[in-house]
């Protein structure tokens, strides 16, 4: 049966989640398939002629060294430079009026700097996004339900759903066509709301989040942090 280990990662180095910890993690699943949240016709700037690059990039690149491992692009085409440019436009006017929104991705970036790909991969990272997205929400309809900044949110929301939904049936696609070993996919964690879920539901997928070893050994260092209240990690 065909296994594919789910792991939810940053595009961006940020303290523990970095290229030497998600390359450990390449070590210790062994991918013969590693299917890529990029766009096909990206595909050869990230991994051909690399003249882009991002932290699962050059994880992967160090992995491949020696190695034959088939790589799979699953995302959809880039959203519009309008689109990009609208999302930016929502996030920076609900992080001005909103101190929850600011204190929860604050308390994201702490976490993520200190546990790294032990903390993505948890359910209180999932917890604290589906807070973001709740405050989001619940600070648009606090001003008076902003058209454009309703329109912009909708969008945001249907395009992750349709990218979520079109690379889990990518790889599914995929599996059926071809036999491999063990495959990763690697995640942004603000697009995987549902993915490990769509996962489970597969029998072609054994649902895993995170390589058990490294997540129980991360977790045996220092406790992750809990529902954002206090200073304690207990």
């Amino acid at each position: 049966m065909n296994r594919v280990s789910l792991v939810c990662t940053v595009h961006e180095e940020l303290g523990r989640a970095n290229v030497v910890a998600l390359r450990a993690i390449l070590e210790r699943i062994q991918s013969d398939v590693i299917f890529l949240e990029v766009p096909s016709e990206a595909f050869d700037d990230f991994y051909g002629n690399c003249s882009r690059y991002n932290l699962e990039s050059m994880a992967v690149a160090q992995y491949r060294e020696g190695r034959q491992v088939k790589l799979v692009p699953v995302d959809l085409p880039a959203p519009s430079p309008d689109f990009v440019s609208n999302l930016e436009e929502l996030r920076r006017r609900i992080r001005r009026v909103s101190h929850e929104y600011r204190r929860l991705m604050q308390w994201y970036e702490d976490c993520l700097r200190d546990d790294g790909f032990a903390y993505l991969n948890s359910e209180r990272c999932s917890e604290l996004w589906s807070d973001v997205y709740k405050e989001i929400v619940s600070t648009i309809n606090w001003m008076n339900g902003d058209p454009r900044l309703v329109e912009i949110y909708e969008s945001w929301k249907k395009t992750n759903d349709l990218r979520e939904k079109a690379m889990m049936e990518n790889i599914q696609r995929y599996s059926r066509e071809n036999t491999f070993d063990k495959g990763g996919f690697w995640l942004a964690r603000r697009i995987g709301r549902r993915s490990s879920t769509y996962l489970k539901s597969s029998p072609e997928f054994d649902g895993t989040l995170l390589v058990t070893g490294i997540s129980k050994a991360m977790h045996n260092k220092r406790s992750l942090r809990s529902r954002y209240s206090g200073e304690s990690c207990e």
